[in-house]
Order: structure tokens, then C-alpha cells, then sequence
């Protein structure tokens, strides 16, 4: 059997017609963040018509996919999941928890644990997880 080699490995979020206001937030929220990737669904397409189709979110040298999948009850994004992103500067990152939280819930304060000089780790308002990490100790 021949060996695989992986080229590229993402994370692919599926939101529920609320993709483009996920990317416009995430993109206000990290300095770095750029949509370079957006694509809507069009009127004879199986997606929901001007919904996201697919887009890619860059944040440095990474890169998200979304798109707006079909419209389920009882579809959300699960705590078991997080983002984990190191953030160079306590303010920067209490400047970044402060927009990705806003009308989300904070399930760890930020502020200095025994594993880091500053950590938080919130769920944003469309239930996606971050944890933010910044001066990690040993």
C-alpha cells in the first residue's frame, strides 16, 4: 500500500446562515485576520441563495474554512472542540477575547494560571470555542 502524505490540513466550520457575520467578526477580532477565499451560493445552487457557499478566513499563516450548511434544528458547535491560539502580549490578548467574546460566554476568566501568564477561554456568540493563551509556562 502506497503511503499518503498530507498537503494541507484545516479546520472547516459549518454554520447555520450565519457564516458571513462569523467571518466579518473573526476578522474584526484578529489584527491579522483576512478573507481571502468567498464564494455564495447562487439561485439554482442546493444552498440557501447568498449564503456562504464556502470562504477561507486566513489569521496569520492559518486559514479556516466556513460555509453555511443545511439549515438543521438543534445544530451547534460542541465545547469539546476549541480553537487554541497563542497570542503574543496580555493586552493583545484581552483585546482580542474582548470582540470574539462579545455577546458570547466566558467559561474561564482571563487572567494568570498556574499554566500561563494570561489565559481565557470563551465560547463567541455563534458557539464556536477559543482559547486563548498568552506567556504559557512550563
Amino acid at each position: 500500500m502506497a503511503k499518503r502524505t498530507i498537503e494541507s490540513i484545516e479546520p472547516f466550520l459549518t454554520f447555520q446562515g450565519r457564516a458571513e457575520e462569523a467571518l466579518e467578526h473573526y476578522a474584526d477580532a484578529f489584527p491579522t485576520a483576512k478573507i481571502t477565499e468567498k464564494t455564495l451560493y447562487g439561485k439554482d445552487e442546493p444552498g440557501h441563495e447568498g449564503k456562504i457557499h464556502q470562504a477561507v478566513l486566513a489569521i496569520g499563516e492559518h486559514r479556516i474554512r466556513v460555509f453555511d450548511g443545511p439549515m438543521v434544528p438543534g445544530f451547534h458547535f460542541s465545547s469539546a472542540f476549541s480553537f487554541f491560539v497563542e497570542i503574543n502580549g496580555a493586552g493583545k490578548l484581552d483585546a482580542i477575547a474582548g470582540k470574539l467574546g462579545a455577546g458570547g460566554e466566558v467559561k474561564m476568566e482571563a487572567g494568570e494560571y498556574a499554566f500561563a501568564e494570561r489565559y481565557t477561554w470563551l465560547a463567541d456568540k455563534f458557539g464556536v470555542n477559543w482559547q486563548l493563551i498568552h506567556g504559557p509556562k512550563a
